[in-house]
């Protein structure tokens, strides 16, 4: 980036005498772009619904890119320097809470920290869920600079907290590397009319990155308590389910279809054309589906879905694209009911591209970011924002915690399965903020755009 500044102030100084420092500009901006212009034919979803071969290369990357991408993606971004990109997405450093933002009228704005991940650092800071906080670092949060201090949580912060006790309680948060056990809770109900397994799973993680598959193992002895417990309804917390791989999305749904499933199509991978057909040319029709599992490892899965009546999934803004593959999936095949709120609505894949040629790089620095894949289910669905059957809305201030059958979304679920009306609880009168996640402040970019929104 800071050559080509230089090149182009050169150019503004000295273009009047001389040709050639233009010369060399466009040089470096046509391989830049010609490098573009390959990649998104090649990868792009949407590939046959653009035409690079007559634009003018010679310009900016940026205004280059902003051609190579259709009206209305918002997935596909691009970056003039890809190593502070590459650094972010391999830093795994966390201060392990989720929260939302509301508006409390004029122009401030709150967060609501409503999950906690176990020992986590902010576990080991005393945050709690329910806890509400009005700064970061000092400075309270407005609608003007909600998103700019949102950023600086991916380091160590400080968060002042409000109470009816204490006024104000300041908490410092360290961030750090740390392995996040997905199960989160589980446990059996006996209700009228049987037994109801309830299980937070928090992320779908297969192990702490040893290959181990510890935290597939422990998910599959979750359901030989509930077989075992001859379990009829089946309800998964996935509010808080960010993120994770999809292959433990597929043994989670191996457990809950009904037995003669097992096998079948559970997910397709979709790419555009010309790329999907050489895929398939090279590997063969079934290479891009992803069939439902009887085994883990030398263990047989706890399968229980020919037991279930039906499978309720809570849900918020923040279960994300691989917890809404699993809903995706599951339809076909289970009575699914979602309560809460409407999902995030991930539905499309990007693929982080850089030159990787240290020789290249000394001209081209610049990163491309490109939606590149959807996931449909057996029948060809890729529509994610799912709406809920049951919405029900967690108060701003309901402090109750996860697992308690008081709690609000929960409480509804278990009243639908035991015969009464769920309450429905719209939306309080604060409005909530469009939250993006923890962005870096350098680039406006993060991980959690890949899957992006």
């Amino acid at each position: 980036m800071k050559r080509l500044i230089i090149l182009a102030c050169l150019f503004l100084m000295l273009s009047c005498c001389e040709n050639k420092h233009e010369t060399v500009v466009l040089s470096d901006y046509e391989v830049i772009n010609s490098w573009i212009a390959d990649n998104m034919e090649q990868y792009y979803l949407w590939n046959d619904q653009i035409d690079m071969q007559g634009e003018n290369r010679g310009e900016s990357p940026s205004h280059f890119f902003a051609k190579a991408i259709i009206p209305g993606d918002k997935c596909s971004y691009i970056v003039s320097n890809f190593k502070p990109l590459l650094s972010e997405l391999s830093d795994n450093r966390k201060p392990g809470y989720s929260y939302f933002l509301y508006s409390t009228g004029g122009d401030a704005v709150k967060g609501k920290i409503t999950y906690i991940i176990k020992n986590s650092p902010a576990d080991e800071a005393g945050l709690k869920r329910g806890m509400i906080f009005t700064k970061i670092n000092g400075t309270s949060l407005s609608v003007h600079n909600y998103n700019d201090l949102i950023a600086r949580t991916v380091c160590e912060h400080a968060l002042t907290v409000q109470d009816s006790d204490n006024p104000e309680t300041v908490y410092n948060v360290p961030v750090a590397e740390f392995a996040e056990n997905p199960v989160f809770l589980d446990t059996v109900y006996s209700l009228a009319g049987g037994k109801t397994g309830y299980l937070i799973y928090n992320s779908f993680t297969s192990d702490n990155g040893d290959l181990s598959k510890e935290y597939d193992m422990q998910l599959n002895d979750v359901f030989e308590k509930f077989k075992k417990e001859n379990i009829n309804e089946l309800l998964l917390d996935l509010r808080y389910n960010q993120k994770g791989n999809i292959f433990s999305s597929m043994i989670l749904a191996s457990m809950i279809v009904p037995a003669q499933n097992t096998g079948g199509i559970y997910a397709k991978y979709q790419y555009n054309k010309s790329l999907q057909a050489n895929i398939l040319s090279r590997f063969g029709d079934d290479y891009l589906n992803l069939y439902f599992a009887d085994m883990l490892k030398d263990k047989t899965l706890n399968n229980i879905g020919d037991n279930l009546n039906r499978v309720f999934i809570l849900t918020s803004p923040k279960t994300g694209a691989i917890g809404e593959i699993l809903i995706n999936g599951l339809k076909p095949f289970v009575n699914v009911v979602i309560v809460g709120n409407k999902t995030a609505g991930n539905n499309i894949f990007s693929l982080f591209l850089y030159e990787e040629d240290p020789e290249k790089q000394r001209i081209n620095t610049w990163a491309i970011v490109p939606a590149v894949m959807r996931i449909s289910n057996r029948t060809g669905n890729t529509d994610y924002a799912f709406e809920p059957d049951i919405k029900i809305t967690e108060p701003l201030y309901d402090s109750i915690p996860l697992g308690n059958t008081n709690e609000t979304v929960l409480s509804a679920a278990l009243n639908v399965i035991s015969g009464k009306p769920a309450r429905t609880l719209n939306s309080t009168s604060s409005d909530m903020i469009p939250q993006k996640l923890p962005l870096n402040s350098l680039h406006n970019l993060s991980t959690n755009r890949i899957p992006c929104k």
